[in-house]
């Protein structure tokens, strides 16, 4: 995983292809995961944080020419959403730095449209919580 503010992360398998895999709920699916793992094998599951990953590919589904790996480059910009750019074999990955871990995922209503209707929940934003007493005003 990368120490930025993004949904990416990739599962190693042993001696097997990698799984690159996008969530907005990451850090739930992966407590979740640990928690499952643990309880199976009686072992923690090993987490790596850095800004470059080498992802193994399975070798059957592509005709890759010159090798089964591939790059995941993560750099530090200034939104919130993450930028791809694929440059041979890196695939960089543009995105803000980490979300304080006090942030808390919020769904807001987009507006109405035109006829009055609503296309239902816009895209997960985050917003910091306070830790100081609440006021209803």
């Amino acid at each position: 995983m990368s120490p930025l503010q993004n949904d990416f992360f990739v599962i190693h398998v042993a001696n097997d292809f990698d799984s690159v895999l996008e969530s907005v709920l990451k850090t739930e699916f992966l407590t979740l995961l640990s928690e499952k793992y643990k309880h199976l094998t009686q072992n923690q599951l090993k987490f790596q944080f850095n800004n470059n990953i080498t992802v193994t590919l399975k070798k059957e589904e592509f005709d890759w020419r010159g090798g089964n790996t591939r790059t995941m480059q993560f750099h530090q910009a200034g939104g919130d959403n993450p930028v791809l750019k694929l440059s041979g074999k890196t695939l960089q990955v543009s995105i803000g730095p980490e979300l304080p871990s006090s942030t808390r995922p919020s769904h807001q209503r987009l507006p109405a449209t035109k006829g009055g209707k609503r296309p239902g929940l816009a895209a997960p934003s985050y917003q910091q919580q306070s830790r100081g007493p609440q006021q209803n005003l």
